[in-house]
């Protein structure tokens, strides 16, 4: 049962809106029981999802999803019972690894998880991948490849490239433009994740499914 934890700051925004696209994602697997789940640093205890991520989610038939999210406050137990997790930005991804630094190897952005799925997992000519590793092998695979995301950018972009170019920014609380361009991030992120394991498990897309965008 391979366990997928998303993790942003309140967890009422990213974190709950990339789950539940994750989860949507993968429910098709007909081999595995996928469990995604997502939690906050800076968690408000049973804190309500926001409301533009309440829209999408309704727009794409999953408004029982939003109505149900809870927000929760991240601890170590979660860390440690998941195989891989993805953090909206590289805050997250060290808030993390401080409360349980055995979880470095499996902990990335989930910009840099999109980046990295492309490097690690092998691409047949037709674009499917071409691997059918067990999580604990992709989630390796994604970590050996560090090095090469920033290496494997065009020259002019790398050096271009800020700090927290692997970042999705918090738009939450920004205005309405900036939060549709981070919710477009994290649905983009997602389907790359998404793509590359089901590939890796052999699961069939849903091909009704369409995030709203």
């Amino acid at each position: 049962m391979p366990r997928i934890l998303l993790v942003c700051t309140a967890n009422v925004c990213r974190s709950a809106y990339a789950s539940a696209l994750l989860q949507e994602h993968l429910m098709w697997d007909p081999k595995e029981s996928w469990v995604v789940e997502s939690a906050g640093i800076r968690a408000v205890a049973d804190g309500a999802i926001c409301s533009m991520v309440h829209g999408r989610l309704d727009d794409v038939g999953l408004a029982e999803v939003a109505f149900s999210h809870v927000a929760r406050q991240i601890d170590r137990s979660t860390i440690a019972s998941a195989d891989l997790i993805l953090t909206a930005a590289s805050e997250h991804r060290s808030a993390v690894v401080r409360m349980d630094p055995r979880a470095s190897r499996r902990t990335f952005t989930l910009n840099e998880a999109a980046g990295l799925s492309k490097i690690a997992v092998p691409m047949q000519p037709n674009g499917v991948f071409a691997a059918k590793t067990p999580m604990h092998d992709f989630v390796e695979d994604l970590h050996a490849a560090r090095p090469r995301l920033a290496l494997d950018e065009p020259r002019g972009l790398l050096r271009r490239r800020s700090a927290h170019a692997i970042d999705i920014s918090d738009g939450h609380n920004m205005r309405n433009g900036d939060h549709v361009h981070t919710l477009n991030d994290v649905r983009d992120a997602v389907d790359s994740i998404a793509d590359a394991l089901r590939s890796v498990y052999a699961v069939e897309a849903d091909p009704g499914y369409r995030a709203a965008g």
